[in-house]
């Protein structure tokens, strides 16, 4: 199974995180409900897949306590760069922009962009639907969303 990289960014920085093919429409979901934070989208996240929102929150967590007070560098193993993450430094900028097997999307939560830097799998396009999934697995339930008009999706 592939993932996407996702990059983040609201008021707080920039958020680095892998998620599963579905993860694109489900992100487009929670801009549609005009969520502006990171921790909001999360919470959205949740109601749609759990597994995955909690994975990601766990992860944001661990690093900023690994990394409270420290210089984040590059000397530990690539490994770390497949956990979340925050653009901290260079080496995170750098990280956060290596595409993974399905692609890279860039969220500007402030500015209210989606920009597909590279997409290898499903077409996002401004309104769609997606399957719910419970305990990381697809149910019969469906979500819909939309992009408002002030959501600029690129390309």
């Amino acid at each position: 199974m592939g993932t996407y990289r996702f990059n983040v960014i609201d008021g707080n920085g920039t958020a680095s995180f892998l998620g599963p093919r579905h993860a694109s429409k489900m992100i487009a979901a929670a801009c549609g409900a005009n969520h502006r934070s990171l921790d909001s989208m999360l919470t959205y996240l949740r109601a749609l897949d759990e597994v995955w929102a909690l994975e990601v929150s766990a992860g944001l967590d661990a690093f900023d306590a690994r990394t409270q007070g420290e210089d984040t560098g590059s000397s530990e193993s690539a490994h770390r760069w497949q956990a979340p993450f925050r653009v901290v430094d260079e080496e995170s900028r750098r990280q956060s922009m290596r595409i993974s097997s399905l692609g890279l999307f860039v969220v500007n939560l402030r500015a209210r962009r989606i920009v597909q830097v590279d997409n290898r799998s499903i077409s996002l396009e401004k309104s769609g639907r997606g399957r719910v999934r419970r305990n990381g697995k697809p149910t019969r339930m469906m979500f819909r969303y939309s992009l408002s008009p002030e959501w600029e999706l690129v390309p």
